[in-house]
């Protein structure tokens, strides 16, 4: 029964992270020429999804990837916010 709900949980985690993937390419769609496209990430796997389609956007000639590294909360902002220490922010602008 374990097996079963780890593919049922596995399967819903898939299509939040399709999910992801669309909800990406519709920001880049609204998003105007010289327009930031800015996300935060808080799961490695979210970071990912984020991380490749903005490095695929700026290798088709859409843009560019302003932030080669995320940006990530300093020690301080941690220790007022902890729930800010697996925030990642990266940065798209549109060409």
């Amino acid at each position: 029964e374990d097996g079963i709900r780890d593919v049922e949980r596995s399967r819903g985690l898939g299509d939040v992270y399709k999910r992801q993937e669309k909800g990406l390419e519709a920001g880049l769609e609204v998003l105007k020429t010289s327009g930031r496209f800015l996300v935060i990430s808080f799961h490695s796997l979210e970071d990912g999804i984020v991380k490749r389609a903005f490095r695929e956007w700026e290798r088709e000639g859409l843009g560019e990837v302003i932030t080669k590294k995320p940006v990530t909360p300093s020690a301080e902002e941690v220790e007022e916010n902890i729930r800010s220490r697996s925030g990642k922010l990266r940065v798209f602008q549109k060409g």
